[in-house]
């Protein structure tokens, strides 16, 4: 069997995802109880984490609160607190050949500031700032800090919206695609304005940048500018469809500008009170200094609450990105996650998530060659105990295993760690 059937089925399986998913609302239209208030999915303390890859995962998803009460998001005020994180971890820089462990102690506070609410009228503002000190014990050459910045601002009318979001991360750690650390920027930026003819109806434009900067020349810069048009329809207070399309440009250093066409639709959906859907499927083309080609891109994700003190996820995602050590390649990209939540009495909850994941370089430039395939599986069994609703404690072990046919890449990881929060 040649490398890349593998990926292929697992591609495959994917795009069944939304047919899955389509069978379920179907047979579930009828048990939707009408007193049920809706809550819009984007709304959920949920971490949608299908537009991320593997190695932006490294603590895992973010889940909603283990306790009942919900905490409710202040019009004015701070928001302060603490991770800490001690983990050994035996390929701390992802490496196919020369493996390194070491004990690596990371201290994260965060701070956070919001005026206003984004769901009234008048305007507001949400900032969070996060930077992260990440000390070596045996590799103390390779300490450094992390930043990551997030806004968001707007204000809203009875029958219009301006919004401004942006990010902005400085990171140095190891990731999949190079096996080694590297520096780099990562950046984004998003004006969207939006205008309600009706109470059910939403005309959304919006455009924005995405990109991310290395400090080695070694590795290719990329940009990617874009400009949108969406509609957005209420059907019903737990059914909402969102159909739009996209343009725009990703610049590579290196390599052709390509330009793209994107048309999507999104399913934003809540049959029941413990069941929250939010699927996005649609198709991509892309126009390369080496020909041209039209691939599927789907980013879904659905939330199970079965009963009070368990949850479950599953998500998926496909779509195209720039290699960054490649110039003249792109990388298809294709996961899924999976996952669940479970108290276990009093203030001690456990969970278990898994994900796989598959990566398939191409040639889309007379620089390029392909042929490069990885396939990621990780899993991530986690306890914690809640001391207070302002303070838990956790403890996980995390297995992550990269099976490359390129030529110094793939890695097995294993990491052991035990992780504080504390929200002031």
């Amino acid at each position: 069997m040649s490398p890349r059937r593998p990926a292929e089925s697992f591609r495959q399986a994917l795009l069944a995802l939304p047919i899955f998913i389509g069978a379920t609302a179907v047979s579930g239209q009828n048990l939707v109880s009408p007193e049920v208030e809706y809550v819009p999915l984007e709304q959920l303390s949920l971490e949608t984490d299908g537009a991320e890859r593997v190695e932006d995962r490294v603590g895992g998803v973010e889940w909603t609160p283990v306790r009942d009460e919900t905490p409710v998001e202040a019009e004015t005020g701070w928001d302060l607190g603490l991770v800490l994180e001690a983990a050994y971890d035996d390929n701390i820089f992802l490496s196919a050949t020369a493996p390194e462990s070491d004990l690596v102690i990371s201290v994260t506070p965060r701070v956070g500031y919001i005026a206003g609410r984004d769901d009234g009228q008048g305007a507001y503002l949400k900032v969070a700032y996060r930077p992260s000190v990440i000390l070596y014990l045996d590799n103390g050459d390779e300490t450094r800090v992390d930043h990551r910045l997030a806004m968001e601002a707007g204000v809203n009318g009875k029958r219009s919206s301006l919004k401004a979001t942006g990010e902005l991360a400085r990171l140095g750690g190891a990731t999949p695609e190079v096996g080694a650390p590297i520096d780099r920027a990562e950046y984004a930026a998003e004006l969207r304005a939006a205008w309600r003819p009706g109470a059910k109806l939403a005309i959304e434009l919006a455009g924005g940048i995405e990109a991310t900067n290395y400090d080695s020349r070694r590795f290719s810069d990329s940009e990617l500018g874009y400009v949108e048009a969406a509609l957005r329809y209420a059907y019903s207070p737990k059914t909402e469809f969102v159909v739009a399309t996209a343009g725009g440009t990703v610049q590579v250093d290196g390599a052709p500008d390509q330009d793209f066409q994107r048309a999507t639709a999104q399913l934003i959906w809540q049959p029941r009170e413990k069941l929250a859907i939010d699927l996005t499927a649609g198709l991509e083309h892309r126009d390369y200094g080496a020909g041209s080609d039209t691939f599927p891109v789907l980013d879904g994700r659905v939330v199970w609450t079965p009963r009070e003190g368990t949850e479950v996820f599953l998500a998926g995602y496909m779509r195209e990105e720039s290699s960054a050590i490649f110039p003249g390649e792109n990388i298809e990209i294709a996961g899924v996650g999976a996952g669940i939540s479970q108290r276990l009495g009093g203030d001690w909850t456990a969970r278990l998530e898994a994900g796989y994941e598959t990566a398939e370089y191409k040639r889309v430039s007379v620089a390029g060659t392909g042929g490069r395939d990885d396939a990621i599986f990780y899993i991530r069994p986690s306890v914690e105990y809640q001391v207070t609703d302002h303070f838990r404690v956790g403890a996980y072990y995390r297995y992550e295993s990269n099976d490359s046919n390129g030529a110094g890449f793939g890695y097995d990881v294993n990491r052991f760690g035990v992780d504080a929060e504390l929200d002031f």
